[in-house]
């Protein structure tokens, strides 16, 4: 598990490591300055002419630090400060001295672009808070427009450390060498685009303080897969789990066919598929493996009761359409799981949709549901637009969950796992861009799951089915390449996620 930490927590590492444990600022500056330094001379190597944007504060120090180290080791650095001010930091003027003092050429107009190759951007930090314009927007937009390498101290101008939105205008980096932790803006979109490769490195900032601040925000890395229950010698197809899946309209038996084969590669023990009478022929011969229960819109009730009794796991939405027979689905699977909370539902695709529509009383929804919409989806459940969505996800995420009790699996290239039962938020970085595909998500309905059956609560079940089902796309486009990945490769990747892990 690696933590995330927002704009606002590392500040708080940051003034606590200072004012508290008493490590000086310059210190941990001239740490981080080397940090950059190291990072600099591996990715490019020696004898590089290195430019330094600087801006007025720390972040800026940090940037003339750079090129101070860089001069002491013999290469050809620069400093370039495009706005003139009155409110220089303190560790600033101090770092402006030296290098005044070492003759390091410093730039208060434009320089000559083209005579460097590395250009470091210094200008904001952590702290900014507002848009960019003016003097600063024009250096921002020219170092974008040049063909050099760009690496950008603790994270790229104008990028917000909490939620990754742009402040008008941000500098694009090859690299970003962050310091103590990742900030959630590096990962988060648009973000994660500016940011390039991200460097973790800690420049001293000591753990207790760390761990007092890092906050609840945290993804996983691949030794998560441990978290994986160890199956059972003994087990059976009994023991192993019985997955419903209630899914699949005419035409669309793939959905059920993709959630029920996903859950079986899981390791499921018995998949019971619930579709329409007209989906019967192809998914006895695409999956023999699963019970097949039909309904007709005379028996649909009967039909879906019987199945919901019959599993420890009911997944209801996947393909099922819009129609009225879909809808009376959906409310009947509601009300039968809101009696029966010992039953887990994870509800999705248009099971989502239909439950937005019909206005079912979301007081009456307990822990015992997992939702996860797509950011659209999402919307229409909410009521807020995908805009004010994408302004601060995270924030939108915790006020759902909070407020209605489910588990919430919101959908995006950075999928959030939250529930009200178990604090904190998870963020997805694992996959690629192929398994924006259709079939996907319901591959990752199928292993969520099958997740539930090993006996995992639902929060975890949910965010390691998340990041199991973005490995299994990586592992595949690393073979097929990510235009040509479809949702069937995923049941494939689930294969080589599982070998994987037993190698390791």
């Amino acid at each position: 598990m690696e933590y995330l930490v927002s704009g606002k927590n590392m500040k708080e590492i940051d003034r606590q490591t200072i004012e508290e444990v008493g490590i000086p600022s310059l210190v941990l500056m001239e740490r981080a300055a080397l940090l950059v330094v190291t990072a600099i001379e591996k990715r490019y190597g020696k004898g590089q002419k290195i430019l330094c944007v600087c801006g007025t504060g720390n972040n800026g120090a940090d940037g003339i630090a750079v090129a101070r180290i860089l001069h002491e080791r013999g290469e050809e650095s620069a400093i370039y400060i495009p706005v003139e001010s009155e409110h220089y930091t303190e560790e600033w003027k101090i770092q402006f001295a030296i290098a005044e003092a070492l003759k390091i050429p410093v730039f208060r107009k434009s320089p000559k672009w083209d005579e460097y190759t590395v250009l470091v951007d210094a200008i904001f930090g952590i702290g900014l808070s507002r848009e960019v314009s003016g003097r600063y927007q024009e250096v921002i937009e020219k170092i974008n427009s040049l063909k050099m390498a760009v690496v950008a101290v603790d994270i790229p101008s104008g990028i917000c450390a909490s939620t990754g939105n742009v402040f008008g205008c941000a500098v694009c980096a090859e690299i970003t060498v962050t310091f103590g932790i990742r900030k959630i803006g590096l990962v988060l979109f648009p973000g994660a685009l500016y940011a390039g490769e991200i460097q973790v490195e800690n420049p001293g900032f000591p753990k207790e303080v760390i761990d007092k601040w890092k906050g609840d925000v945290y993804t996983y890395t691949r030794d998560d897969l441990k978290r994986l229950p160890k199956r059972a010698k003994d087990g059976n197809k009994g023991t192993f789990g019985k997955v419903a899946v209630i899914a699949g309209t005419e035409g669309m038996a793939g959905a059920a066919y993709f959630s029920a084969m996903a859950a079986y590669r899981m390791g499921v023990g018995l998949v019971r598929i619930c579709t329409c009478e007209e989906n019967r022929n192809i998914l006895q011969a695409r999956i023999p493996e699963a019970i097949l229960t039909t309904y007709t819109e005379e028996n649909v009730e009967v039909q879906i009761q019987e199945v919901m009794e019959w599993a420890d796991v009911i997944v209801v939405g996947p393909g099922i359409g819009q129609s009225k027979v879909a809808s009376r689905i959906v409310r009947w699977a509601l009300d039968y799981a809101v009696e029966h909370q010992e039953k887990t539902i994870v509800l999705d695709a248009d099971g989502l949709n239909l439950f937005a529509k019909m206005k079912y009383p979301l007081k009456w929804l307990s822990g015992n549901f997992i939702f996860t919409p797509h950011l659209g989806e999402f919307s229409r459940l909410s009521g807020w637009s995908i805009k004010e969505l994408k302004a601060n996800l995270e924030q939108k995420v915790r006020e759902y969950v909070e407020e209605y009790g489910v588990c919430l699996v919101c959908k995006d290239a950075r999928t959030m796992v939250a529930s009200q039962k178990e604090n904190g938020i998870f963020i997805n970085l694992s996959g690629c861009d192929g398994m924006g595909t259709a079939g996907s998500g319901d591959v990752l309905t199928g292993i969520i799951a099958g997740m539930l059956t090993m006996g995992l609560s639902r929060k975890q079940a949910a965010e390691l089915g998340v990041y199991f089902h973005g490995l299994a796309g990586e592992l595949e486009a690393d073979l097929i390449g990510e235009h040509s990945l479809c949702a069937s490769d995923l049941l494939e990747g689930i294969i080589k996620v599982y070998q994987m892990k037993k190698v390791q």
